[in-house]
């Protein structure tokens, strides 16, 4: 589900990033991103030319192996955030 650009920087700017995937040649640069906001996982892909391209929303915890290169650690952040001690 594609996010309004006005909802995806709020999201880049007030959420807290759990997780990302790198840049390589065949993603011809771009890469994901994926914020924690408002309840809910925002993937936003981003390129060298042009920043924040588009933002989808992650809905499931099998999908976010599609955004972030390491799952386990963005799922760590959000049980930190879920369990109210995590700090950005």
């Amino acid at each position: 589900m594609n996010v309004p650009d006005e909802y995806m920087y709020q999201a880049i700017n007030g959420g807290t990033l759990i997780g990302r995937t790198e840049p390589d040649r065949h993603s011809k640069y771009s890469w994901w991103q994926v914020y924690w906001f408002e309840d809910k996982a925002l993937a936003v892909v981003f390129d060298e030319e042009n920043g924040a391209i588009c933002a989808e929303e992650v809905l499931t915890t099998e999908a976010l192996s599609s955004y972030v290169d390491d799952v386990d650690a963005a799922l760590d952040v959000l049980e930190h955030i879920r369990n109210g001690d995590y700090h950005k």
